[in-house]
């Protein structure tokens, strides 16, 4: 399978830059394009439907909404799975926090994928989609072509595991592949597996500019934030360093913005008084960052959306 020049894009866009609008605007640019829209957790899944409904109306008849394992389970596994596993229909996946079976090998089919037969392992399912791509002589990229134009993923950064072997399959097909995300709000993940650990989270960037070099993919930076304003925009940015800056595109003044540190003491009555967005880490956490005398403390961040 050949590479594509510069039709695949991925987008690294700070927070609030309104990446998940701008993936929704551009499924609804084209109603003559079948489009995929995909992302891993159900309240983005929620979100992109409701932004969609918004913009249309409704969702069109072009555009189709799915979860990451929704979209491995049902497009990818089950149309071609008795090339690697015939015994039973893959009903659903079983969700399992860590990685299962390490003892069993891979050749043990059975054991190795599945829960009772027929409920496929969350860290093994991109695995299995891989397997059916490469037993079937890639027909499971081929029927994907022949029914999307394009492909949509945000928040690629909750990705893992396996989930990037097939996602260069995805690169490298026919297929336009945008897929947007922030390596610096890795918070949740599509599984645990050990497979491609050294992209994981913030290093997915890595991956990204291997393929660029490989010709699958361009990327693009959004650094614009349109929710938080700049006092706020610098603390995070301090926490990443070696990333580019976020430019604030708020210019909202409350009187009242920014970041601060309040004493427990004062909690209460700051809260009663400001109404921030309250976000509280582990103290274990952030004992390196706090001023002698403000310990314990919590964050209080205030901004306008």
């Amino acid at each position: 399978m050949s590479a594509k020049q510069s039709n695949n894009t991925v987008i690294i866009a700070a927070a609030g830059s309104r990446k998940t609008t701008y993936l929704v605007e551009q499924a609804l640019k084209n109603a003559e394009q079948e489009v995929l829209v995909l992302t891993y957790t159900i309240y983005n899944l929620n979100q992109i439907r409701q932004y969609i409904i918004e913009k249309a109306g409704l969702i069109p008849h072009n555009v189709t909404v799915q979860s990451w394992y929704q979209f491995l389970l049902q497009d990818c596994s089950r149309p071609y799975q008795s090339v690697v596993y015939d015994k039973k229909r893959i009903e659903t996946i079983f969700f399992i926090e860590g990685k299962s079976c390490p003892s069993v090998p891979k050749n043990n089919t059975d054991k190795y994928y599945f829960v009772d037969g027929d409920k496929i392992y969350t860290d093994k399912i991109s695995d299995f989609a891989c397997c059916c791509n490469n037993r079937s002589g890639g027909s499971v990229i081929k029927r994907l072509e022949r029914i999307y134009d394009c492909i949509f993923i945000d928040e690629i950064q909750d990705l893992a595991g396996y989930d990037f072997n097939f996602l260069e399959l995805l690169f490298r097909s026919k297929i336009q592949v945008i897929v947007v995300g922030d390596s610096r709000q890795s918070t949740y993940f599509t599984n645990c597996s050990p497979k491609n650990r050294k992209f994981k989270g913030q290093n997915i960037i890595d991956l990204f500019r291997e393929w660029k070099k490989k010709g699958i993919c361009e990327i693009e930076e959004k650094n614009e934030c349109y929710r938080c304003n700049q006092n706020i925009c610098d603390i995070a940015d301090g926490i990443y360093a070696d990333m580019p800056k976020t430019n604030s595109m708020n210019f909202y003044k409350t009187g009242h913005d920014g970041v601060y540190l309040v004493c427990f003491k004062d909690l209460k009555a700051y809260v009663d008084e400001y109404s921030p967005e309250h976000k509280r880490d582990a103290l274990k956490n952030l004992k390196n960052y706090v001023p002698n005398g403000l310990y314990p403390f919590s964050w209080a961040i205030s901004w306008v959306s």
